[in-house]
């Protein structure tokens, strides 16, 4: 489950980041959720549709499932993980990614061939 749990965030995220604009928009109008990260998100019916229309098999699977279970849709998106500003989020991946693109310092065996023939 936790598998499945990350691939649906990374897809959120995904598609949050290329729809941003829009989406806040109509969170102006249609309100929002505080995060436990101080944040915002749209609200849990939004975000279940969007999960739906990205992957129909999660839905016809898993949502069936959890509504049999809870029919709460908040209690779902803190059940899936998603419950968290998308910003927040993004900026955690952008820094993740970034600092994994950093070479260590002290070790020579890490340096680009490029920077070795300078030495």
């Amino acid at each position: 489950m936790n598998k499945i749990k990350e691939q649906i965030k990374e897809k959120w995220l995904d598609y949050w980041e290329k729809n941003r604009t829009w989406i806040i928009t109509s969170c102006q109008y249609n309100g929002y959720r505080k995060t436990p990260d101080n944040g915002r998100r749209p609200r849990s019916e939004f975000i279940i549709v969007v999960l739906t229309i990205l992957s129909s098999q999660f839905a016809q699977t898993w949502l069936e499932i959890f509504y049999s279970l809870n029919s709460n849709e908040d209690d779902i998106v803190k059940a899936l993980g998603l419950d968290f500003d998308p910003d927040l989020e993004l900026k955690k991946r952008q820094d993740s990614e970034q600092q994994a693109h950093l070479i260590p310092a002290n070790d020579p065996k890490q340096l680009p061939q490029t920077l070795e023939k300078h030495r």
